[in-house]
């Protein structure tokens, strides 16, 4: 026995108890970590689409979503505040003058 587990009051097969299961752990963290490096070496690169006419349609079907969004959200905001008079603006005056 060593001197420290002897001061500390172990004896041999309290000391040596806990290093089985820890060597049990560590063997099945090791084989993890053989098991995950294998499956990532043994994958191919993935395939990436680079065609520039998919790409072009995916923009712009999303930008007439987004479009058609803001139309929507403007046409609301437009109906909660109408136009009912014109400012004394650059922009009042014309509008004053198109509407008669």
């Amino acid at each position: 026995m060593k001197l420290d587990s002897i001061l500390r009051g172990e004896s041999e097969t309290a000391s040596q108890r806990g290093m089985v299961p820890l060597a049990v752990i560590g063997a099945l963290v090791l084989l993890s970590a053989v098991a995950l490096v294998g499956s990532v070496q043994i994958q191919s690169s993935p395939d990436v689409d680079t065609d520039a006419t998919t790409a072009m349609e995916r923009t712009e079907v999303s930008s007439q979503s987004a479009l058609e969004e803001a139309v929507v959200r403007a046409t609301a905001q437009a109906a909660e505040q109408p136009l009912t008079t014109t400012e004394n603006t650059t922009y009042g005056r014309e509008l004053t003058a198109h509407a008669r």
